[in-house]
């Protein structure tokens, strides 16, 4: 199962595989000698290595019983006090701990947050918690308190050398040029190292890598894309600035990028012609403006207030 899905063939399965700092790897090794591990919180973006790492501690340091509970589409305090209770009322077959997995418990509303950690408390003895947020400020501080917390971050190298990995155990064909791109797109996915891997799949065309400069272009609107229709505007403009050598700091040349792809979305009709007509609007600016980057940025802004 999962032979040809190369995200899932090559997720680790133990503490030594995992992509994370030297830190952290240090700590969870202390937790499997000790066979012992606090309420944890994994935190940090989107396709880290959050619920990977969450599994492996229950699979590899305490090989235990647990409940899995994805707290971003069961997020109201009825999953609380039927599923984590009920879970946490009985004993283990064996008498050992407990595990219970929360994924994206950023998601859990505000009475759920008030409701777990009550429940953290009353059943310590023999239950943990493992939670996992993309975003820890959406956390009561009550709740952070409760847990010891990690940030999941790594190297872009590491990403590129997993990467590199990969495809020499696929016999995948790499030439100088076609790896300088996968560097490349690596690094604009960054730190998502999930969709990297399968963004290089993806690419991969009679056993050799082949990357166009149209799906670079793609990947990178997308992600625009994606801080737009989140609002998460301040995290974009740095983006952004950090991400200039891509388009070679061509703000205009962006702007045509982005509607090319918006345009081509999967959008209502509706938000995409104001879409089209802000970007046009900005582009028309952008020939007279002084500062193209300040221009190109007050259009996305633009944008994201359009699609409120």
């Amino acid at each position: 199962m999962f032979n040809n899905i190369w995200v899932e063939k090559y997720r680790p399965s133990s503490i030594d595989q995992l992509l994370i700092d030297s830190d952290t790897k240090t700590k969870l090794l202390e937790f499997k000698n000790a066979k012992e591990i606090p309420h944890m919180l994994f935190y940090g973006s989107a396709g880290i290595g959050k619920t990977t790492t969450a599994k492996i501690i229950v699979k590899e340091l305490l090989n235990c019983d647990y409940l899995y509970i994805n707290a971003s589409e069961e997020n109201g305090i009825d999953t609380i006090r039927n599923k984590l209770v009920s879970f946490s009322e009985t004993k283990s077959y064996d008498g050992g701990l407990k595990v219970i997995i929360l994924d994206e418990v950023d998601g859990l509303t505000k009475q759920a947050q008030d409701a777990l950690r009550g429940s953290m408390e009353y059943y310590h003895e023999n239950t943990r918690c493992i939670l996992t947020a993309n975003y820890i400020d959406k956390l009561s501080e009550p709740l952070i308190s409760r847990t010891q917390s990690f940030s999941l971050k790594y190297d872009k190298k590491d990403v590129v050398r997993l990467c590199y990995s990969i495809l020499k155990k696929e016999n995948v064909l790499l030439d100088k040029i076609n790896a300088q791109k996968m560097v490349q797109i690596i690094y604009s996915l960054y730190p998502d190292v999930r969709k990297s891997i399968n963004s290089i799949q993806r690419m991969v065309s009679n056993g050799a890598l082949i990357i166009n400069q149209a799906i670079i272009d793609d990947i990178f609107c997308k992600d625009i894309a994606d801080y737009i229709f989140s609002g998460r505007y301040t995290e974009l403009r740095q983006y952004i600035i950090s991400n200039e050598d891509k388009f070679f700091s061509d703000y205009n040349n962006l702007l045509k990028k982005l509607l090319e792809y918006i345009y081509k979305m999967d959008l209502d009709d509706i938000k995409k012609k104001q879409c089209i007509l802000i970007i046009g609007e900005y582009l028309y600016r952008g020939v007279s403006s002084i500062d193209k980057e300040i221009n190109c940025f007050v259009c996305m802004v633009q944008l994201i207030e359009s699609l409120k």
